[in-house]
């Protein structure tokens, strides 16, 4: 395995766990610690015409690792190392664990922020500047995860990743070609049409920007269903949603909320050609001036250790 001695586990999930770990020297990194056994589980599940389905997850999981190899930018995360999965093409082998040793975030994760103050808009900022500079190549840095089929002008003819964060042009295909396992998070869609894969990031970036600010989901349904989510995604109208959810937001208000909430209008529309381009959202003037070093010492005074 990596050789690093674990210090604290920081994060509990279905198929992985993220530790806190350090090498000889103390120099700390996050060990995101992978389990076989769940990743397999995880490719079986029941159609919709209730036959059991049976996923490649060493595929899948190879083609994610060879994404985070080649990031190099100083707006993402470093992967350092790989341990227990040897990719050879003549015999791949892989042990029960698999350990990813990445750059760790020491200020923790955004979900944990207190509040939203005005120097928070540094995280859009910096996954915009990677989504206009390709910082992925030919995949897309959607709900951190990755696209399929990405054509060299951009665009995208299928999708997967986890269905809360894909954009509503996505979605809108026949239900027969629809695999979504009831229990599993991450759904795979073939289209026919292509799309624009700037505009499909953008939505999953504003999806973001709403659940740190209004601290809800807004495709939540009653049932609770996939389905329903996604049907609520199709239907989901802006301006109905913020007018419910502003006289009941709790949140402290921001000072320039009208020009925050301008450009997640913007951000969430759902025609993809009316969608603001990320370079319009970079000039927008939410995003104009950002204080990084604001931001560093918000994040060291509302970040729980």
């Amino acid at each position: 395995m990596s050789g690093l001695e674990t210090i604290k586990l920081l994060h509990y999930g279905k198929c992985n766990d993220i530790f806190l770990a350090k090498d000889s020297k103390g120099n700390q990194f996050a060990l995101k610690r992978f389990y076989r056994e769940e990743l397999e589980k995880r490719k079986e599940y029941i159609n919709r015409d209730g036959k059991l389905v049976k996923k490649d997850w060493f595929e899948d999981f190879k083609r994610a690792l060879e994404v985070q190899k080649v990031l190099d930018n100083e707006s993402c995360i470093k992967l350092h190392g790989i341990f227990g999965i040897d990719f050879s093409p003549e015999k791949p082998t892989f042990e029960d664990e698999i350990d990813l040793v990445f750059e760790y975030a020491e200020f923790g994760s955004l979900m944990s922020l207190e509040s939203f103050q005005e120097e928070v808009p540094n995280f859009p900022k910096e996954v915009i500047k990677c989504i206009t500079k390709d910082v992925l190549n030919a995949l897309l840095y959607r709900d951190f995860g990755e696209s399929e089929f990405m054509t060299e002008d951009g665009k995208v003819k299928g999708s997967r990743g986890t269905y809360y964060f894909l954009a509503p042009e996505v979605l809108e295909i026949n239900s027969s070609t629809l695999s979504i396992p009831d229990s599993f998070e991450i759904v795979e869609l073939w289209i026919i049409d292509e799309n624009d894969g700037n505009a499909i990031d953008m939505w999953a970036l504003g999806i973001t920007l709403w659940i740190l600010y209004f601290r809800n989901f807004p495709f939540y349904g009653n049932s609770g269903s996939i389905y329903e989510t996604i049907t609520n995604i199709q239907n989901f109208n802006f301006k109905t949603q913020i007018q419910t959810l502003k006289p009941n937001n709790s949140h402290e208000k921001l000072e320039d909320e009208d020009e925050f909430v301008d450009l997640l209008e913007k951000i969430l529309e759902k025609d993809p050609k009316k969608r603001i381009k990320p370079k319009e959202a970079l000039n927008h003037n939410w995003l104009r001036n950002v204080d990084y070093e604001a931001a560093r010492e918000y994040c060291r005074r509302n970040i729980k250790k």
